[in-house]
């Protein structure tokens, strides 16, 4: 049986603006993400959906926000251990009248960085994992009220 799911074109015309694309910066974390998942065989998951309910959203856009949020929640993470450690820095100077030792610390920086890898052919890697991971959490049977992954 055949499923139809519900539209997911990113260059789908709105009144204002006039495409998706407007509104997003060349460099913006989404579209780095849509790229990566466009990358991904997504094949075997849209065969294993059943069909029942109302249409379905593109496992794509699904895995996308999954994807983007995962990255918006690791710069919070950083961006707060950072501040944590500032103000230990902070404090410490304040107490012994002494600058700390070692280097600054870097402050986190949102987006992508110069470091991230995606390997989606390695099923050891991390990366991979993490795909398998999302695509268990798409397919697994979901109550009448799903919570959003943050």
């Amino acid at each position: 049986m055949s499923v139809k799911y519900i539209d997911y074109d990113q260059s789908i015309l709105y009144l204002l603006p006039p495409s998706l694309q407007d509104w997003l910066l060349e460099d913006h974390l989404a579209r780095f993400v849509a790229e990566i998942v466009e990358q991904l065989d997504l094949g075997s998951l849209k065969k294993t959906y059943a069909g029942r309910g109302s249409q379905p959203y593109n496992p794509e856009m699904l895995l996308a926000l999954l994807f983007e949020r995962r990255a918006v929640k690791r710069y919070a993470r950083e961006k707060e251990a950072y501040d944590k450690n500032q103000a230990g820095r902070a404090e410490k100077e304040t107490r012994t009248g002494k600058k700390p030792g070692g280097r600054e610390p870097k402050p986190a920086q949102p987006g992508t960085k110069g470091k991230d890898q995606v390997n989606l052919t390695d099923g050891e890697s991390a990366s991979c994992r993490h795909q398998a991971e999302a695509l268990n959490w798409l397919t697994m049977p979901k109550p009448e009220w799903i919570p959003i992954p943050c």
